[in-house]
């Protein structure tokens, strides 16, 4: 595989003027940059003029450091180039006759990018947060005949960005992943030999310890890992609860991206068993999950995602749509669509699982990455996407739930499989969930119950928790509980007919068979 410091050179020798790099790490990628131009200048004996500029500094000279003398040292080939760097970047920046400290306006700077001399390359950071004034995207285009004449490149660095259309089809674009396994690796490693300069007895962690490091830094870039890693490293070893806070952390950052926590377990469900047997069958096989990814109420974040949706929120769904399709095409995502009336247990299913195999649980709400414009709508998709992927690679579970499926396309239907329908508490299934809800939240168990036909398990935990914030039996707290079944009858019965036959039966394997459920004094189920 490429990396992108590698595709920049290739593109540096066959004279690309412009291009455009995504990264988390603008920092990192200037480095590895420089680091593979001045390597591959050494073959050519033409080092190229290395500058840099930013809205706070204005330009500034890049040139490689030698790590071994503190002056310079003309026995020296490091420092002979890093001279040479230095010699060239003043005639550089001489050529622009002002002084490089006062160039902060991205306009001017690229007006006046035109002076530099050949083999310049100008990294350019931040670059997305300019390209709305006319000035920038006019001065970007005026370089790239100019720059293509004599080795001259502007990298422009910033975030997943979509560019305007007035450059974007002569900027060569680049998305840099975040950090490899072998990467994060790397850092942990010299982190830990950092460290021992204060603590001489830390030991080198061993192979599982490591695996443990890169689990708990996959999915943040390099710069906030490297952070995390030297932050949670004691004279006892990695504090690895530190670790996991600070990633955490990092990942809640993320636009549409929140980690979840809880305390269920898949015990505490009911009336999802054959549900809960094929998620045991799943994660105990080849492609055990290692993130669980739960976006609720799908239906509605892809209302608008039909054919012809162009702008505003419904380009904004229907570019949502095909990013999600492409992600669980492309990266071997596994899908599953849980569909059922409000307060039936899909979401408490998702974070229980994630609790019971030790997946990391993320709630995606694609609606927090849109904003009122189209471009930064589809950045913020991308960017919650790539992230999921960093963490998880191809071990991801995407669990898709919705009270009503109509809105869905087939295509997006399609990527999930068939869907689950998690239908209301059988008689039995109640009775189970009682005691496990009562327990809860210390309420007497033997205590008179209220009539719960047609009750979601949402509905008793609800009286529970009323029951005991109230401080009242559990029948005169139900009073303050309208079900479902009562307040909404139409939704559960076209549900039901939609489901009978075509989607899986949470509770029972094979396809859902439409049951009508009539309860007497003996709680007796009778089947019609």
């Amino acid at each position: 595989m490429t990396t992108i410091p590698e595709t920049v050179n290739r593109a540096y020798a066959k004279s690309t003027p412009l291009v455009y790099i995504a990264t988390s790490d603008p920092a990192k990628t200037q480095d590895s940059l420089c680091k593979v131009l001045e390597l591959q200048a050494e073959k050519e004996t033409i080092y190229p003029t290395l500058l840099s500029w930013n809205i706070a500094t204005g330009l500034e000279i890049l040139s490689r450091q030698c790590s071994e003398h503190d002056k310079f040292n003309p026995q020296c080939q490091t420092c002979k180039i890093q001279g040479s760097q230095q010699d060239q970047g003043q005639k550089a920046l001489q050529l622009l006759g002002e002084e490089p400290k006062e160039l902060t306006r991205p306009g001017g700077v690229l007006i006046l990018a035109t002076k530099l001399p050949a083999d310049t390359i100008l990294f350019f950071h931040f670059a997305h947060l300019y390209f709305d004034n006319e000035q920038v995207k006019q001065a970007v285009w005026n370089l790239r005949d100019d720059f293509k004449t004599n080795a001259r490149m502007l990298i422009m660095l910033g975030p997943d960005f979509t560019l305007p259309p007035e450059v974007a089809q002569d900027v060569l674009y680049l998305d840099e992943p975040l950090p490899t396994d072998e990467e994060l690796k790397a850092i942990a490693l010299r982190q830990y030999e950092n460290a021992r300069q204060s603590y001489p007895e830390l030991a080198i962690p061993n192979d599982p310890e490591t695996d443990r490091i890169i689990d708990a830094c996959r999915g943040i870039a390099a710069f906030p890992a490297e952070q995390a890693i030297a932050e949670s490293l004691k004279k006892a070893g990695m504090d690895f609860e530190s670790l996991w806070t600070r990633k955490r952390a990092s990942l809640s950052n993320v636009a549409g991206l929140t980690v979840e926590t809880s305390r269920e377990r898949l015990s505490d469900i009911v009336g999802q068993d054959a549900m809960v047997q094929y998620l045991r069958d799943l994660m105990n096989g080849p492609k055990r999950a290692r993130v669980i990814l739960r976006l609720d109420e799908f239906e509605k974040t892809m209302a608008g995602s039909g054919v012809g949706a162009v702008s505003g929120d419904s380009g904004a769904a229907s570019y949502s749509l095909q990013k999600i399709l492409e992600s669980i095409e492309d990266w071997d995502w596994i899908g599953m669509l849980l569909v059922s009336p409000p307060g039936c247990g899909k979401s408490l299913f998702t974070k229980a699982a994630a609790v019971e195999f030790g997946a990391l649980a993320l709630a995606g709400d694609i609606g927090a990455t849109r904003s009122k414009f189209l471009g930064e709508s589809e950045q913020g998709i991308r960017n919650m996407l790539k992230t999921v992927y960093a963490v998880g690679q191809d071990r991801v579970l995407v669990i898709a739930t919705c009270n009503d499926l109509e809105s869905l396309r087939p295509e997006l239907r399609r990527r999930f499989e068939t869907p689950w329908y998690v239908d209301l508490l059988t008689a039995k299934e109640r009775e189970a969930l009682w005691p496990i809800q009562l327990k809860r939240y210390g309420l007497d168990l033997d205590q008179l119950r209220p009539d719960d036909i047609g009750w979601t398990g949402a509905e008793i935990r609800n009286a529970c928790r009323k029951a005991w914030m109230l401080r009242k039996p559990l029948v005169e707290a139900s009073k303050f509980i309208l079900p479902i079944s009562k307040s909404d009858p139409e939704l559960i019965e076209r549900l039901r007919n939609r489901a009978a036959g075509r989607w899986l039966s949470a509770s029972y394997p094979g396809p859902y068979r439409k049951e009508i459920e009539r309860e007497e004094a003996g709680k007796k189920k009778i089947t019609l």
